[in-house]
């Protein structure tokens, strides 16, 4: 996404959803994101004046945790709503941990990881997984 507001995708590397399956391989159970799609919330923080800061520190979680997504499509203007696995490299093609597996956190959380926080972990939210999109540096995002 961009560094400043609005987020925009600049590009979907390695989203996957509930069960590990990539954007763009069969099984695939989410809306397809697309490039110049807008991010407007992350776990039901809008983010549409955050600094790309807190966009990062909200995407952050324990490994094969979910977040959800809100986007704004390019041309139809209309919001969705995916929910995408948290994942680093290594884990990827593991089947995904169980949707409570991660609700004993919130030590690091942050003021609004009672959200966040206390549903998918917070706890070891410093070394966690990532999303799969890249945002745009420049405005707009």
């Amino acid at each position: 996404v961009t560094k400043e507001p609005p987020h925009t995708i600049q590009a979907v590397e390695d989203l996957r959803d509930s069960a590990g399956v990539c954007q763009g391989e069969p099984g695939y159970s989410n809306h397809i994101v697309h490039e110049g799609d807008r991010l407007v919330a992350i776990d039901g923080v809008t983010v549409l004046d955050l600094p790309v800061a807190e966009l990062h520190r909200l995407l952050l979680g324990p490994d094969r945790s979910m977040v959800r997504l809100s986007l704004m499509g390019t041309k139809t203007h209309s919001v969705y709503r995916i929910d995408v696995m948290r994942h680093t490299a290594s884990h990827a093609a593991e089947p995904s941990a169980p949707p409570d597996a991660g609700q004993n956190g919130g030590q690091n959380g942050g003021q609004n990881g009672g959200q966040n926080g206390g549903r998918n972990g917070g706890q070891n939210r410093a070394t966690s997984g990532f999303v799969g999109l890249s945002v745009t540096k420049e405005p707009p995002h």
